[in-house]
């Protein structure tokens, strides 16, 4: 009997390039992004650039919503009815209702179906289901797949500096009072998520104070290590290869690549914001 081939389904807030989809043929269920009355499916229907300009054109605060279970089990059944083994890797549990909307659509499937929290999201979801994608491409079974993901969730961490304060606001997580103090004093909050949860790593005046800051703190995690890859995460406006070079020259051992933030970490970053997702392992 053939051997049934696995088939990796994540969700669009991995931020996975267009190509890396094609080429590790990723299935990708779309969250709806919410301006006022306009419903938008994230990276189909509208592509990250188009966010962040509506964003700065607006008022209006966008909100984010997980797929709907008719998606999930609309994907789900397609890729059973062809015999694969599915496995989905999904936001954060704690971020959103991504997860255990998955959840809930798989008990709805007929087949083989074993959906698992990431405990991140950005591109930290994305080195998960690249690297599971890569295991599945090369013949690996279900159960090593989910012991390297577990592995790696446990070596993952992501920062991201934010050049306005403005969003945060706007979405009820800092007060008036806070946003004008800190952007009088040009305070610029590094965000940390970790263990599926977001929360405030530390607070450095100026832009360049912070990204550089950020830098020095990852290289520490990074030093003597040899398996190092980093993704810089930026928004629209950032000037992401200057950023890149600056990475490249403080961690010359690490591989670095690129991803713009999609909707739902975009909905508080904002423009011009700059962040490291970093993967490390002895």
């Amino acid at each position: 009997m053939d051997k049934r081939q696995i088939a990796i389904v994540t969700d669009s807030t991995a931020d996975l390039k267009d190509e890396w989809i094609a080429r590790y043929h990723i299935h990708v269920v779309p969250l709806d992004v919410i301006f006022g009355e306009q419903v938008f499916q994230d990276r189909v229907t509208l592509a990250p650039e188009d966010f962040y300009r509506k964003l700065d054109e607006t008022d209006l605060l966008p909100t984010t919503s997980q797929p709907s279970t008719a998606r999930f089990v609309e994907v789900f059944s397609a890729l059973c009815a062809q015999n694969y083994v599915v496995i989905g890797i999904f936001i954060s549990a704690k971020l959103s209702g991504t997860y255990q909307g998955a959840l809930t659509a798989a008990t709805m499937v007929q087949g083989d179906i074993t959906v698992f929290d990431s405990t991140t999201t950005t591109a930290a979801l994305g080195m998960q289901v690249i690297e599971a994608a890569k295991m599945a491409e090369a013949g690996e079974d279900k159960n090593a797949i989910l012991r390297r993901l577990d592995v790696m969730v446990g070596h993952m961490d992501a920062y991201i500096v934010l050049d306005t304060l403005e969003h945060l606001h706007r979405g009820g997580r800092i007060g008036g009072a806070a946003k004008f103090v800190g952007t009088l004093l040009q305070v610029k909050p590094i965000l940390y998520l970790k263990d599926g949860s977001v929360d405030v790593f530390a607070k450095v005046r100026t832009t360049r104070k912070a990204l550089d800051f950020l830098v020095d703190q990852v290289a520490k995690v990074c030093d003597g290590k040899q398996n190092v890859e980093i993704f810089v995460i930026y928004s629209l406006g950032a000037d992401v290869e200057g950023y890149v070079a600056t990475v490249s020259s403080r961690i010359p051992h690490a591989t670095v690549h690129t991803t713009m933030i999609g909707p739902v970490v975009g909905n508080y970053a904002g423009s011009r914001s700059l962040g490291l997702v970093v993967h490390v392992e002895d």
